[in-house]
């Protein structure tokens, strides 16, 4: 893949955001997109989405400020999870171990020196690694259960639709 100038990344990025915002997150371009703006990530965690993403959070106001965070939060971070733009930004053995991700710095990565409090608000490119412990299917039907708000009972009812 051809590395881009600035000016390149800074179009692409527009045109990514556009796309996000207008529900269009299938498809290669979206994905070539993010794999070329990922792969430009500095030092800093920052790259040209990370960078207009911050602009638009400090300049929009009420729907369309609501609307870039549940953009952020449904599209984008959905789409960077594709197995193609993972493969593609950590490679395919880092993939088992890691994940890539663009967040938002909060007060917790802060507490934990992964960010400065300086950075707090700022969008960063993030790698966290994968859990790779396996749980018991007892821990995993808890967790289910958390999930959806069942007890015992709603749980034993989810069940017995299986035997009908």
């Amino acid at each position: 893949m051809k590395k881009l100038n600035i000016k390149q990344l800074n179009t692409l990025s527009t045109e990514t955001v556009e796309l996000l915002l207008n529900n269009h997150t299938t498809g290669e371009l979206i994905s070539d997109n993010l794999i070329q703006i990922l792969v430009s990530t500095d030092d800093n965690s920052e790259n040209v989405l990370t960078k207009q993403l911050d602009l638009a959070i400090n300049t929009l106001t009420h729907d369309d400020l609501k609307d870039l965070k549940a953009t952020v939060r449904t599209s984008l971070q959905t789409c960077i999870k594709i197995k193609r733009v993972q493969e593609a930004v950590l490679g395919k053995e880092l993939m088992k171990q890691q994940k890539v991700t663009i967040k938002k710095v909060n007060s917790k990565m802060v507490e934990k020196g992964e960010f400065e409090a300086t950075e707090l608000g700022k969008f960063k490119v993030v790698f966290t690694a994968k859990d790779t412990e396996l749980k018991t299917f007892l821990e995993e039907l808890i967790a289910l259960q958390t999930k959806h708000g069942l007890n015992k009972e709603g749980v034993e009812k989810e069940v017995a639709k299986l035997n009908n």
